[in-house]
């Protein structure tokens, strides 16, 4: 309720893509970067997951919010790069360009 409250008082982008992948793939992620976040530095594995699940639930309502969802692009982002990145960048390509701010179905 609160975060479908704040999507109502929030300035919206006319375009949102959101790109999404499994919480275990973005603990792994977190994990292997070489300039993780501040924030991260200091957190074992379970915090870490516990703080992407988090976050995770947190945008899966946020982008459920009525007026965030017809502006809205939901991407898979894939693991591997066995062409699925070529065609993902294709289809948010073709959403931005084919979006027309003036108009509420997309």
């Amino acid at each position: 309720e609160e975060i479908a409250r704040f999507a109502t008082l929030t300035p919206l982008p006319d375009i949102i893509v959101y790109v999404t992948a499994p919480a275990d793939s973005l603990v792994e992620r977190t994990l292997q970067r070489a300039d993780p976040p501040r924030e991260m530095r200091s957190k074992s594995r379970t915090q870490i997951e516990q703080y992407v699940c988090s976050a995770v639930s947190m945008f899966e309502q946020l982008v459920s919010a009525e007026n965030i969802r017809s502006r809205l692009l939901t991407v898979e982002n894939p693991d591997s790069n066995d062409g699925k990145h070529d065609a993902t960048v294709n289809n948010i390509t073709q959403f931005v360009l084919s979006h027309d701010p003036t108009t509420k179905a997309v």
